[in-house]
């Protein structure tokens, strides 16, 4: 397997990693065991992977799935990586900068009308947009990304944690997420300074659907903003609300007039939103 050659084939070939890219390639093969687990990956399996690097996740991600297509932006990993790869028809390579791809129309096109799973090894500098990009396709129904472990708490974090903020929120909104297994930076080459986890990621249909689902993000993100802040003095001043009629409002719902944005779970968002932006619509 690739995995186990890949000192071999970065020495061999003469390739330099490149940190823009945020170049770390896994040399542990139980954690390609735990990814395809996680994943939940059988032979009916259509799979995105973001960042192909040399091949050692893809190959694994081909030898269950029932296809799979990998972008890879580093234009300078193509020989290698079409060397590597050559022995699975079922791998499609595309480089190209995964975030320039209109996904949708992408998706129809490649793998027409059937349920699609993303997993990727994400950069710390690009996990976030990557995420949302996910996120905001109707057609990707799960994913599994390896994250660094501080952001991988973060988008898991819960009320009352050091964890918990807008973007765990939006997570506990869009998706059943949750911690799947960790991952030592000995686990590849070279390592890097910090830790990762696999964040397994199931999109949900909440029961709760906004009038205007940007509005109800941006509360989300307002609420955050000063999260040392009460509510009261939080919102008032983003919402020009009195602190009187937001106490008022916060009783009402059961809150102490002292709550603060990290006490609050989805439901009470959901609750605080209702009342304070869609009764004044």
């Amino acid at each position: 397997m690739i995995i186990h050659r890949t000192r071999q084939i970065i020495h061999e070939s003469g390739f330099f990693t490149k940190k823009k890219f945020g170049q770390n390639f896994l040399i542990d093969p139980h954690i390609l065991d735990t990814i395809i687990q996680a994943s939940e990956i059988t032979n009916e399996t259509n799979i995105i992977e973001i960042g192909s690097g040399l091949g050692s996740l893809t190959e694994a991600l081909a030898m269950h799935a029932k296809k799979v297509v990998s972008f890879e932006v580093d234009l300078s990993l193509e020989p290698l990586l079409r060397d590597n790869l050559s022995p699975y028809s079922n791998v499609e390579l595309i480089f190209r900068d995964f975030m320039d791809v209109g996904l949708p129309e992408f998706i129809f096109k490649t793998f027409g009308d059937e349920p699609i799973t993303v997993v990727a090894n994400v950069p710390y500098y690009i996990t976030t947009p990557i995420l949302f990009k996910i996120l905001e396709c109707v057609s990707i129904k799960s994913a599994l990304l390896m994250v660094q472990k501080e952001v991988g708490l973060r988008l898991t974090g819960k009320p009352n944690t050091k964890d918990y903020n807008a973007l765990s929120v939006y997570m506990a909104y869009k998706t059943n997420s949750f911690i799947a297994g960790k991952v030592s930076k000995k686990s590849f080459y070279p390592a890097p300074d910090v830790d990762s986890v696999l964040l397994r990621i199931k999109t949900v249909k909440n029961d709760y659907s906004p009038n205007n689902e940007l509005k109800f993000l941006k509360f989300i993100r307002d609420l955050f903003a000063m999260r040392r802040k009460t509510l009261v003095n939080n919102l008032s001043g983003q919402y020009e609300i009195p602190k009187e009629e937001l106490e008022k409002i916060l009783k009402n719902l059961g809150f102490s007039i002292t709550v603060r944005s990290e006490e609050l779970s989805l439901p009470q968002i959901i609750k605080l939103y209702q009342e304070i932006v869609e009764k004044e619509e």
